[in-house]
């Protein structure tokens, strides 16, 4: 993560909010400690993160499985 031009993009799908430090904290401080890292969770339920990595980061609600098919018909129009 500290290689000058590269940047990390943390994934978080379907986690709750009811374990955050197993995988939300750890993600949000790297995002923090990081200014390569970029943060992005989609979650069925709302979601939202700390103020500070309000430009870091991204909140999407959806189903997962109908989030990623829709990428998919998205990516396979696009080629």
């Amino acid at each position: 993560m500290d290689s000058p031009g590269k940047h990390v993009l943390l994934l978080e799908l379907g986690v709750g909010d009811m374990t955050p430090s197993i995988i939300k904290l750890p993600f949000w401080e790297l995002t923090a400690k990081n200014t390569n890292v970029f943060y992005a969770c989609l979650n069925q339920a709302a979601s939202h993160g700390p103020e500070h990595l309000q430009n870091r980061s991204l909140y999407l609600q959806g189903d997962l499985a109908e989030t990623l098919s829709e990428l998919r018909q998205i990516l396979t129009a696009a080629h």
